[in-house]
C-alpha cells in the first residue's frame, strides 16, 4: 500500500511538470490542443474554449430536475 501511495505521488508531481512544461512550450498559442497516446490522461493540453464542463453539468442538472 506504501509502495501505491509513492507511485500515486510520483505520477501525480510528473504529471504537473509535464502540464506545467506545456504551458512554457504552448506560450504563443501554436497549439489548441496536445494529446498523448497513453492509456490514460490523454488530453495533456487544451484552450478552455474545448471545455464543455460547465454547459453539460448545467444540462445534467436540468434533466435530473425534470425527472423529480
Amino acid at each position: 500500500q506504501q509502495l501505491m501511495q509513492v507511485q500515486q505521488k510520483m505520477s501525480e508531481q510528473l504529471r504537473d511538470t509535464i502540464n506545467a512544461f506545456l504551458k512554457v512550450y504552448n506560450k504563443d498559442g501554436k497549439y489548441q490542443l496536445i494529446l498523448s497516446n497513453t492509456s490514460s490522461d490523454n488530453v495533456l493540453f487544451a484552450e478552455k474554449g474545448y471545455d464543455i464542463t460547465p454547459e453539460i453539468t448545467k444540462l445534467l442538472n436540468e434533466r435530473f430536475k425534470a425527472k423529480k
